[in-house]
C-alpha cells in the first residue's frame, strides 16, 4: 500500500525552508528512495507503464510504475531544470483510491 502523506512528506523535505535557489538535486534523494520497487529482478516495466500519460490507467496502481517515474524524474528532469526559466512546479500524486 502506498503512504501518500509519508511520500508527501519526503517531498516537502526537499525544500521546505530552504532557499530555492540552493535546493540541489540531490535534495530529492530521500524522496525517490523512499518508494520501494518491488519488481522483480531482471525485468523491465510494461510500454505502458514507461509512458507517463498512461500511468495513471494502470489499476490498481503498482509501486514498480512510481518507482520508475520517480527514478526518471531524478536523473533526468530535477537535473536538466534551470531555476532562471522555471518559476514553479507542480507535483500531483495520484492514487486509485478504491474504497
Amino acid at each position: 500500500e502506498i503512504d501518500c502523506e509519508k511520500i508527501w512528506g519526503t517531498f516537502e523535505q526537499a525544500y521546505i525552508g530552504r532557499d530555492p535557489c540552493d535546493v540541489s538535486p540531490e535534495a530529492y534523494d530521500p524522496l525517490f528512495n523512499s518508494v520501494k520497487d518491488d519488481a522483480v529482478c531482471n525485468t523491465k516495466p510494461s510500454r505502458q507503464i514507461v509512458l507517463v500519460g498512461q500511468v495513471t490507467k494502470t489499476a490498481p496502481y503498482n509501486l514498480s510504475g512510481l518507482r520508475l517515474l520517480l527514478t526518471i524524474f531524478a536523473r533526468v528532469e530535477v537535473k536538466n531544470l534551470d531555476p532562471n526559466k522555471v518559476k514553479s512546479l507542480a507535483i500531483l500524486l495520484i492514487t486509485n483510491n478504491t474504497d
